[in-house]
C-alpha cells in the first residue's frame, strides 16, 4: 500500500502567518510533473483567512494542477474554510482545479459587503477596457474623494506594473484588493519568475558583490532600482510604495524564492523562510492622511519628471 501525502494548511491563514503556510507548502515546487497519488490537501483545521490566505491556497492549487504535481489529489475543509473562499469569489475557479475542468475566472467579480469591497483581479490578459469598465469605476465610486482615489490607484498601478515587467509567468498572476474607509488593502502573487532571480542580473554583476536573498528585496524598495533598465519600469514603484507605507504607517511585505521583507509600520523584518518560487507582495495603507500623501507624491512630481510620467 503507497503512503499517502497530506499537506495540512496552518489554522491561521493570514498576512502574519505567511511564513507558516510557505514552511508548509515549500515542498510544491520540487514536484512538477511527480503527478504524486494518494495526495490530500487538509483545510479543515483553518480557523481564520484574509485575502492574503485565500489568495495563497488559490495559488497552492493552481500551480500543482497545472503542474501536474498530484494525481486526483483530496481537499478535506471545513465550513468556515468554504465561507471564506465564496465570499472572496475563489471557491468556483479552485473547485475547477480539483475537478479537472477548465478555469472559469469569470467567477473572480467585484463585490461589495458589510461596508467592505472585495475585488479579485486576474492580471494576464485583461485588457485596458475591462480595467475601466469593470474596476475602476466601482473603486472610484465606493471612495467618492479624488485624493483617495488617487492614492488607491497610485498602489494599484504600480503593483500591477511591478508584476507585468518582472513575472514572465505561466501561471495566471492574481490581484486581490479590498477596502472600506479607513483602510485599503491589495495583495499580488504568482509563480513565475521570483523577484530575487529578477533582481539578480542587476545586483549580483560583480564577483566581489555578496548580497543575502533577503537585502535583495530591501534594496528593491529604493529609488530608482529596477532590473529592466531597457523598458518603461523606471524603478520607482515600490520605492513609492515603500515611502507611502513609511508616511502613513502601513505595512508592506515581499516574499520571494525563500526570502522575505516586511515594512510594518517603518520598522523593519528581513530573513529567510519556506521556498515560494515567484512573488508575493502584500500592501496595507491607512487612509486616514490621505492628502498629506497626495501632497508628497505631487511634491515630488515637480522634482522628477519620470516620475510625474509615472503617475500620470
Amino acid at each position: 500500500m503507497e503512503r499517502e501525502v497530506t499537506f495540512k494548511i496552518p489554522s491561521v491563514c493570514t498576512v502574519q502567518r505567511v511564513k507558516q503556510f510557505l514552511d508548509a507548502t515549500a515542498p510544491i515546487f520540487g514536484l512538477e510533473d511527480k503527478r504524486i497519488e494518494h495526495v490530500k490537501v487538509v483545510t479543515r483545521f483553518v480557523e481564520k483567512m484574509d485575502i492574503v490566505g485565500v489568495l495563497l491556497i488559490y495559488k497552492f492549487v493552481e500551480y500543482t494542477s497545472k503542474k501536474g504535481c498530484f494525481k486526483s489529489p483530496q481537499m478535506i475543509g471545513n465550513d468556515n474554510f468554504l465561507y471564506e473562499l465564496q465570499r472572496f469569489g475563489f471557491w468556483e475557479l479552485l473547485d475547477s482545479f480539483f475537478k479537472n475542468l477548465p478555469a472559469d475566472f469569470n467567477s473572480l467579480k467585484y463585490q461589495f459587503y458589510n461596508n467592505v469591497f472585495v475585488a479579485p483581479i486576474k492580471l494576464n490578459g485583461i485588457s485596458e477596457v475591462e480595467a475601466k469598465n469593470n474596476y475602476i469605476p466601482k473603486i472610484r465610486e465606493f471612495y467618492k474623494d479624488t485624493e483617495t482615489c488617487h492614492v488607491v490607484f497610485s498602489v494599484l498601478c504600480e503593483i500591477v506594473s511591478n508584476f507585468k515587467e518582472h513575472s514572465q509567468d505561466e501561471t495566471d498572476s492574481i490581484l486581490v484588493a479590498t477596502g472600506d474607509k479607513n483602510k485599503f488593502e491589495v495583495v499580488c502573487a504568482d509563480t513565475g519568475i521570483g523577484m530575487i532571480s529578477s533582481m539578480a542580473t542587476v545586483l549580483r554583476n560583480s564577483p566581489s558583490i555578496s548580497i543575502s536573498d533577503f537585502d535583495v528585496l530591501e534594496i528593491a524598495t529604493r529609488q530608482g532600482v529596477t532590473s529592466k533598465h531597457d523598458t518603461n519600469h523606471m524603478g520607482y514603484g515600490l520605492w513609492l510604495i515603500s515611502e507611502f507605507v513609511n508616511l502613513a504607517n502601513g505595512e508592506l511585505h515581499m516574499y520571494s524564492e525563500g526570502a522575505y521583507y516586511v515594512n510594518q509600520c517603518g520598522k523593519i523584518k528581513k530573513g529567510t523562510c519556506g521556498f515560494w518560487q515567484g512573488t508575493i507582495i502584500y500592501v496595507s495603507l491607512p487612509l486616514n492622511n490621505v492628502s498629506y500623501l497626495q501632497k508628497w507624491q505631487d511634491n515630488l512630481a515637480e522634482q522628477y519628471e519620470d516620475i510625474k510620467i509615472n503617475c500620470i
